[in-house]
């Protein structure tokens, strides 16, 4: 960590006058980002983590990375991206007690992090495809977006936008997911594969998948790809199959990947002890040659229920927590109509029988056995890779939950439920995600052998190919759902755009080369960067944008980003020489910035211990206020005004409103007639 601890108020000396930019950080370093989402805590983006609390600025490297942004994971903790070419690349947790990072997963050329609050992901784009997280630490790649760049992503309410590999893909988010119509897939060409009561798909060997047979068969775990196509068999030595009717896959023990196999069936609940059996995945291809081998080294993790003993077809993974669930199926029969669901929490035992926690119960609608005749509940399940949704499969409905942030998974089954398209199969029990989680796959038991075993696809609808416009980037939504991007280079098509039906049609704003960065401040006005020529201001319908670059000129403009601070509208560069703010821009009128005409001034400035707020005014007869302002926007003071004449005087003696000192700074002064914000500016008090 290298520390260097600057006094601000030193170093921002220059009043506020109109259009003219601050400094926020004015150290000769590169600024890529900024983050104000923490109360008393600002976030800069630079070789490291620049962080303030007070007026103190430190510097906290990571091994010479680049931070490109850093977003909030929680109240302690930062997700912070590193970037721009090193094998070191990637995303991190900052802890802001602490000070350490914690390498979370390697991204090489990474683009951008971005929260979105509606479906409550992380996304991450890179020159390699789009990858998402439920909690920020674990990741997975979306397939739809692989091998091409994402260089750009935002959304507006259920709205989402995505730039890849040069053309624009739209999505709007529905709370329950639209599955496709059923796809056939292909037969299980392994003949012994046939009474299927477990699937998983592997997150490991890419367009593997694994299934099981039921109770009384050999203890067997069945590899096969998308096609249907036989990989092996693979023995666990040492294992009898008494009744399995599940698997799961996911954590365990350090870092590998297991699968579970749930020997939990129990027809005529006579069993106490229920088993799970755990080994590591093995290495498939999914081309090779029929394999057959032996998986030694299982563990045995032996259950049992706190209270009676139940059937159960459904045992499920926790990726987030690497908890296993088991959900019961036939209490569905009872007049009640339920489904029980244990849990053996993480680590489990291997050497002790462990007597799962009862979480709760399903109510939903109990399923009819379109061949037995009778009522069941839950034939299979699986919590999605990301640890957000889940899947409850019956004879005759697939039901889906959403999981909320820092919901158990018991809390996330008393949310609503939907029922998701399915189509019926003869006495289908295995269901599983795809390991991308863009959709599910289903297959059957071959009850009587009439009905050979097919792998079944739902898949997920999301992205749309909007327009293959141009490799448009920096997204940015106004209030009224307008979306704006930004051309980079220097070719015919540089310059901003915007579109009005989520990317679908394009039109150009204005023509220029070199742009850099694009942000809309919180009342829409539109700022754009250039490489070498700092920032300018755009309004519909402006032939060109109106430069307001007073103290930035020829600056590389890095990014963009609205500056939350006191209740204006501000823009704060991030340039490739420190950070800057603008501020008392409001009120565009007729394309041009406005003038402000109440020369609203103090002195002395800086001052110690008061100083004298005056402005001038033609209507001696508004109400008229002084509100002091912190640098983070938290109001200080409320000062009355004395009017005399068309001018106005008030004297601030260095306390809040409480009549208590505050200490050494930065403050802003803000006049109000009539309760409009009319004029910002600056001062520093010094002690």
């Amino acid at each position: 960590m290298k520390s260097v601890s600057i006094i601000i108020f030193i170093l921002l000396t220059l009043n506020l006058t109109a259009y003219e930019w601050n400094e926020f950080y004015p150290l000769d370093q590169p600024i890529y980002n900024a983050n104000f989402e923490f109360e008393n805590i600002d976030i800069l983006c630079t070789e490291g983590l620049l962080i303030r609390t007070e007026n103190e600025w430190d510097l906290y490297e990571n091994s010479g990375l680049t931070a490109l942004n850093a977003i909030k994971l929680d109240d302690e903790n930062l997700l912070t991206l590193f970037g721009f070419g090193s094998y070191s690349d990637g995303v991190y947790k900052f802890n802001l007690n602490t000070y350490n990072f914690e390498l979370i997963d390697w991204f090489f050329a990474p683009q951008f992090l971005y929260y979105n609050t509606i479906d409550n992901l992380y996304y991450l784009g890179s020159e390699y495809g789009l990858s998402r997280s439920y909690d920020g630490l674990t990741w997975i790649e979306d397939n739809s977006f692989q091998n091409g760049s994402c260089l750009s992503m935002n959304n507006q309410n259920e709205n989402f936008v995505l730039e890849y590999d040069q053309s624009i893909y739209n999505w709007q988010y529905t709370e329950t997911p639209n599955f496709s119509p059923q796809q056939d897939l292909g037969l299980l060409e392994l003949d012994e594969i046939d009474e299927a009561s477990g699937l998983v798909a592997s997150r490991m060997n890419d367009n593997v998948f694994w299934t099981i047979n039921d109770s009384g068969g050999d203890a067997n775990i069945y590899a096969f790809n998308s096609a249907g196509e036989h990989l092996g068999i693979y023995t666990i030595d040492g294992i009898t199959n008494r009744d399995w009717e599940d698997l799961a896959i996911g954590g365990g023990p350090g870092y590998q990947q297991y699968i579970y196999v749930g020997d939990i069936g129990d027809n005529d609940n006579q069993y106490d002890t229920k088993y799970i059996y755990r080994f590591e995945e093995p290495l498939v291809s999914c081309n090779q040659a029929p394999a057959t081998e032996i998986i030694y080294n299982s563990e045995t993790i032996s259950v049992q229920y706190p209270s009676a003993n139940y059937d159960a077809e459904t045992l499920m993974h926790d990726p987030l927590t690497n908890d296993l669930y088991i959900v019961t199926k036939r209490l569905q029969a009872s007049p009640v109509g339920e489904d029980k669901i244990y849990r053996a929490e993480y680590p489990q035992s291997t050497t002790q029988i462990i007597v799962m926690e009862d979480v709760g119960s399903l109510d939903y609608p109990p399923s009819l056995d379109p061949f037995g005749g009778l009522y069941y509940g839950a034939t299979g399940g699986e919590i999605s890779p990301l640890g957000n949704e889940i899947l409850i499969k019956t004879y005759t409905h697939v039901y889906h939950w959403k999981r909320n942030h820092d919901q158990t998974l018991a809390e996330a089954f008393q949310n609503d439920y939907n029922s998701v398209t399915y189509t019926l199969e003869p006495q289908g029990e295995a269901i599983c995600w795809e390991p991308y989680c863009n959709g599910y796959f289903t297959t059957s038991e071959e009850p009587a052998s009439y009905f050979p075993a097919h792998l079944y696809f739902y898949d997920l609808n999301s992205w749309q190919l909007a327009n293959d416009y141009t490799s448009v980037r920096g997204f940015q939504f106004d209030s009224n759902g307008i979306l704006y991007a930004f051309m980079p280079g220097t070719s015919n098509s540089s310059g901003l755009h915007r579109s009005e039906d989520m990317g679908v049609n394009w039109e150009a704003c204005f023509w220029s080369c070199n742009l850099s960065a694009l942000a809309l401040d919180c009342n829409d006005n539109i700022f754009t960067g250039w490489e070498e020529e700092g920032v300018g201001f755009w309004e519909y319908p402006m032939n060109d944008p109106l430069m307001i670059n007073t103290g930035l000129e020829d600056q590389y403009i890095l990014n963009l980003v609205d500056f939350p601070i006191i209740d204006s509208p501000s823009i704060l560069a991030c340039t490739q020489s420190g950070a800057y703010f603008l501020t008392d821009y409001t009120d565009v009128d007729d394309c041009e910035l406005p003038n402000t005409n109440y020369n609203l001034q103090n002195h002395p400035n800086p001052f110690n211990p008061s100083t004298t707020i005056s402005f001038e005014i033609s209507n001696i007869n508004a109400f008229a206020q002084i509100e002091i302002y912190n640098l983070k926007g938290q109001k200080v003071k409320s000062l009355p005004v004395i009017l005399s004449g068309d001018e106005g005087l008030v004297t601030w003696y260095g306390t809040d409103q409480n009549n208590y000192p505050v200490s050494t700074g930065i403050y802003f002064y803000q006049l109000r007639v009539e309760g409009k914000i009319m004029q910002t500016k600056k001062m520093i008090l010094i002690k």
